[in-house]
C-alpha cells in the first residue's frame, strides 16, 4: 500500500488523538483546525502527514506539519514556493527543519524519503482539492 489522501474519520480522528497532534505541532496552541482534518495517510506502514499552520507575514510560505510515523510524532517545517491555475501549476518544497524526540530510531533521511512520498501524494491540497499536469519537486 502507499500513501493516500482523505478526509479523516471520526473514529480516526479519536484514534490518533489528531487535536492533540494538531496543538502539538500548530504555532497557535489555542487554535483547532478551520475544517475537517485531512491527511495523506500510508496504513501499511502506519505514517501520517498533515500540514498544521502556516507561519505568519515575511514567513507566510513557512508550513508547520505533522509527520505521524508508528506512534512518533515529527514536526516538520517546509518552505513552500509555487503556483496554480485551475489546470496546472507546481509546488517546490524546501525543507527547514526536522523536529523530533532524542530518542527517536527514525533516520533523518528515512523521514526525508516518505516526507516525499506523502508531499507527491498531497499534492495541491490534499484531499480538499487537486489540480491536473501538477508538478511537485523538492530541494532535499
Amino acid at each position: 500500500m502507499s500513501f493516500v489522501n482523505e478526509i479523516v474519520s471520526e473514529d480516526n480522528i479519536n484514534k490518533y488523538d489528531l487535536f492533540s497532534v494538531w496543538k502539538a505541532v500548530s504555532l497557535n496552541k489555542h487554535i483547532s483546525p478551520l475544517r475537517r482534518y485531512g491527511w495523506t495517510i500510508d496504513r501499511e506502514r502506519n505514517v501520517f502527514f498533515i500540514p498544521v499552520c502556516t507561519d505568519k507575514e515575511e514567513l507566510s510560505n513557512q508550513k508547520y506539519c505533522a509527520l505521524w510515523w508508528d506512534g512518533e510524532l515529527i514536526t516538520v517545517i517546509l518552505n513552500l514556493y509555487g503556483t496554480a491555475t485551475s489546470n496546472s501549476g507546481n509546488r517546490h518544497w524546501e525543507l527547514v527543519e526536522i523536529i523530533r524526540s532524542q530518542t527517536s530510531d527514525v533516520s533523518e533521511d528515512d523521514i526525508k524519503k516518505v516526507l516525499k512520498e506523502a508531499l507527491l501524494v498531497y499534492g495541491y491540497e490534499g484531499a480538499y482539492m487537486q489540480i491536473p499536469n501538477y508538478e511537485v519537486t523538492f530541494s532535499f
